[in-house]
């Protein structure tokens, strides 16, 4: 085999897994405006689990209203959401992956205009890029979500996910209890160290109760790559202390939206690949549970190295699985070449779901609509392509394959 370290089974707790490759949680606006899976979404999660990928996080899920970051994201805040996310689930099942959404509240790095209240965070200080102050919460509004993080983890039992993916990286809500950066407050929530981490262990206690025996798999952003922010020394140690508190997996990311312009959050093409796996790798030295490494790692052969060299336990494909599904089959079967390549223009994913768009992507015109363009040809019709640029080509293609004269 070509790759062997990606394609060997791997353990996150009890969960066996099928390969070590990871659909790393992308937020779509694929849900209705109730935060409910659509059939949209669970054509596309099929047509993903289709390709071959082990293990699909599903996007972040806000688990409480105020906590919602983009107008059509996936929710866990109320059992409405059970019989979408099901489907979702068994979709995933059909083709042998293992999935579980992501567990998040966006704290303050939301908008009003979104959630229709004002956003809370662990101190009133506003987000650069979202410009609005939260609203401080107390203690009764930190139980308040603490439960709603254990409430949603008992939705994703009930709606027969496998495991569960708590948000702590990325500057939402966990993240912001826990940085010095954005927590300043003195009430035993913040100060030490010690005492910024009793947000997310409450949250872990939480999940844990609710979510009886599926994995928990926390995510944690390496680095803040802000002044003041949290280094890879404190991640490090925010990890050693989740697998403690009952965490069978981390997943190590990067950034906040506050450092966003430094390319690191979401790699645009002008960052070298597979910049976040020394974060990784130095996590890894510290726990004895699964690291999962991300970040632009975009061919099977970059994947197999990370895996290699001992740097994580598994790699996880965001963009890449958008811009062609099948690359863990393609990979499997020694046909890495025939891959589609993400090319990190960050145009149809990020640029459109930061308008609060459906997300597209360029490379691949399927994604999104996978069951439109599984529709069959009619009768074949001789068809003529006037302009032979990307958009021409892929249209002289489908309707190639669909059986017309081109």
């Amino acid at each position: 085999m070509e790759f062997p370290h990606l394609f060997t089974p791997g353990r996150i707790g009890r969960l066996e897994v099928k390969n070590r490759l990871v659909l790393a949680p992308m937020v779509r606006n694929y849900g209705d405006e109730h935060g409910r899976a659509t059939d949209r979404y669970a054509d596309h999660i099929a047509r993903i689990a289709a390709g071959g990928v082990g293990t699909i996080i599903l996007e972040a899920s806000f688990v409480s209203p105020e906590g919602r970051g983009f107008v059509r994201e996936l929710g866990l805040h109320d059992d409405a959401v059970i019989p979408g996310l099901r489907g979702l689930a068994e979709a995933a099942h059909l083709h042998g992956a293992a999935i579980g959404p992501q567990l998040y509240h966006a704290g303050r790095q939301t908008s009003s205009l979104i959630t229709g209240t004002a956003p809370v965070a662990p101190s009133p200080i506003a987000d650069p890029l979202m410009n609005e102050e939260p609203e401080e919460l107390d203690r009764a509004g930190i139980a308040r979500i603490v439960a709603a993080y254990g409430r949603a983890a008992g939705r994703a039992r009930e709606a027969r996910c496998d495991f569960v993916e708590v948000h702590g990286a990325h500057g939402y809500l966990i993240t912001q209890f826990l940085s010095p950066f954005t927590n300043h407050r003195t009430d035993g929530y913040g100060g030490s160290a010690e005492a910024r981490m009793r947000f997310l262990a409450e949250v872990l206690a939480a999940v844990r109760a609710e979510a009886g025996d599926l994995a928990v798999i926390v995510r944690l952003s390496g680095e803040e790559m802000l002044p003041g922010g949290l280094t890879v020394e404190d991640t490090a140690r925010i990890a050693a202390a989740c697998e403690t508190l009952g965490a069978d997996a981390v997943h190590i990311s990067a950034g906040t939206y506050a450092s966003y312009v430094k390319g690191h959050l979401i790699q645009p093409m002008a960052i070298p690949d597979a910049p976040l796996v020394p974060l990784a790798a130095r996590v890894r030295r510290e726990v004895g549970i699964p690291v999962i490494a991300v970040g632009k790692i975009r061919t099977p052969a970059l994947a197999e190295r990370v895996l290699a060299v001992g740097a994580a336990d598994f790699v996880a494909l965001g963009r890449p699985l958008l811009a062609d599904p099948d690359w863990p089959r393609k990979a499997l079967e020694g046909r890495a070449g025939d891959i589609h390549r993400c090319i990190a223009c960050n145009q149809g994913c990020i640029q459109r779901l930061f308008g609060q768009q459906d997300v597209w992507c360029t490379v691949i015109p399927e994604c999104g609509r996978e069951a439109t363009c599984a529709v069959p040809a009619g009768p074949a019709r001789r068809v003529l392509v006037a302009g032979g640029g990307p958009a021409g080509m892929e249209a002289a293609l489908v309707a190639d394959r669909r059986g017309h004269h081109v």
